[in-house]
């Protein structure tokens, strides 16, 4: 398999369905007509990210490891306080009418993507972006800056479903530093909890406007 993938032609395959999964599938899933099939589409995307990993390592284990918290902890604290400030401003800059307005409105609503954010969205979305990225890819970017690099244009441009500029670079600028947290730990839950900090902060503090589905 390693060979295989190796190869000359392995490695022109692997780019093939990088561009194609990681490219064109979410240009797809941003026309209008797929509105109702953007939150299906995320799980599909995840059984076939998990299929293709599985293919690399051939067994389904490193996938059900999650890894350890403790490292982690400093860095999330640092880091959650930057990503407070950065989105503050940018609610500031893009729409001050909107800080902290979800919760302050409808805060049993808010209370809910909170419970249910971390599960169904940030850890769907870290298996795919990176524990299965960094499984599938590392042949085609070889470096860890190329990896990182890699998955974080992959991770802001899966937002282009939304819609709109602020949430595919807003994504990659997190995907940066999820990028960075996996490929220093290699834990599966480390980064899905960074990934649902970021997120609860989005929807908290006034950004979730653009990281929103309405049906």
């Amino acid at each position: 398999m390693s060979t295989e993938r190796g190869s000359i032609w392995g490695r022109c395959w692997l780019w093939i369905e990088c561009v194609l999964i990681y490219g064109v599938l979410p240009l797809v899933f941003a026309h209008p007509w797929m509105r109702y099939a953007k939150v299906p589409a995320l799980y599909g995307l995840l059984v076939l990210a998990m299929w293709l990993a599985r293919c690399t390592w051939g067994t389904w284990r490193p996938l059900l490891e999650v890894g350890t918290l403790r490292s982690c902890v400093s860095s999330f604290v640092w880091r959650g306080l930057l990503a407070a400030v950065v989105i503050a401003a940018a609610t500031w800059w893009l729409g001050p009418e909107y800080f902290l307005r979800f919760p302050r409105s409808r805060p049993v609503m808010w209370a809910l993507v909170m419970l249910l954010y971390p599960g169904l969205s940030a850890y769907p979305q870290e298996l795919i972006y990176r524990t299965c990225f960094f499984a599938r890819y590392a042949v085609i970017f070889p470096t860890p800056l190329a990896m990182v690099v890699a998955s974080s244009v992959a991770f802001g441009w899966l937002h282009v479903v939304f819609g709109n500029v602020p949430a595919v670079v807003l994504s990659f600028l997190a995907g940066i530093m999820l990028s960075h947290t996996y490929l220093r730990t290699r834990s599966t839950l480390a980064v899905s909890v960074e990934h649902a900090l970021y997120g609860c902060l989005v929807f908290t503090i006034g950004l979730g406007r653009y990281f929103y589905l309405p049906l």
